[in-house]
């Protein structure tokens, strides 16, 4: 677990079935989201406006109930976009051993799993914060909760493909693009939701283009899974 929010915090480590502290490590910023390959744990730093620091990436594992990080990297972003950025949740791409990490400023960073290093980035949308992958087409897309559009980006270049527009503009603070995504099992359909306009939407991300939408009258769908 990590706390507090905000400026900095802590990553504390329980042993579960003795419900005792075995250890903890300092974080640059607040943790969000921990994903974890083979041996490794990575966790996304939320980064702290006031103070300027940028969001950060650590590299971690657990040896003998100890937490021994080996990377930490904090994301090249430029300093005018300080007061907008942020950090939110990470996807982690253990056969091509790549990590991608979506920014509020909209950006979208690959990393290399080894060392972290920041191979890549592409502009997206405002308040880039999960990304969905599918290798099987070869593509990717980000959810940008406080834009209308989702960003389509191909793997194998990490280039950007195009947005495919799902929403409309944030109005008050409800985001406005949802949390989950899915594919669908022939691989040809990824399902999301626009929370602020309560839609659950069907996209085609080849043709980058909704195919069809359920709307439901007063939901705000900022959680949710698909089967």
């Amino acid at each position: 677990m990590t706390e507090p929010p905000g400026k900095s915090g802590r990553f504390k480590l329980y042993d579960f079935s003795t419900q005792q502290l075995v250890d903890s490590a300092n974080l640059p910023t607040s943790g969000h989201h921990v994903e974890k390959v083979d041996d490794n744990y990575y966790m996304m730093c939320e980064g702290n406006r006031s103070s300027q620091i940028l969001p950060s990436v650590l590299k971690f594992q657990i040896v003998n109930k100890r937490i021994r990080i080996s990377a930490n990297c904090f994301l090249p972003i430029p300093l005018q976009s300080y007061s907008s950025t942020g950090g939110h949740h990470l996807t982690v791409d253990g056969k091509n051993q790549l990590v991608y990490v979506g920014t509020a400023d909209a950006r979208l960073f690959t990393l290399r799993m080894s060392d972290l290093k920041v191979l890549n980035y592409i502009d997206t949308g405002p308040g880039c914060g999960h990304v969905t992958l599918c290798p099987e087409i070869g593509r990717g897309v980000t959810t940008n909760h406080l834009g209308t559009a989702m960003t389509v980006f191909d793997l194998s270049s990490g280039r950007r493909i195009g947005d495919i527009a799902v929403s409309s503009p944030q109005t008050g603070t409800k985001k406005t693009q949802g949390h989950t995504s899915r594919w669908d099992s022939n691989l040809s359909r990824l399902y999301t939701t626009a929370a602020q306009d309560g839609k659950i939407m069907e996209i085609d991300p080849a043709a980058l283009a909704v195919t069809n939408a359920l709307s439901i009258n007063g939901a705000y769908l900022i959680q949710g899974c698909f089967s």
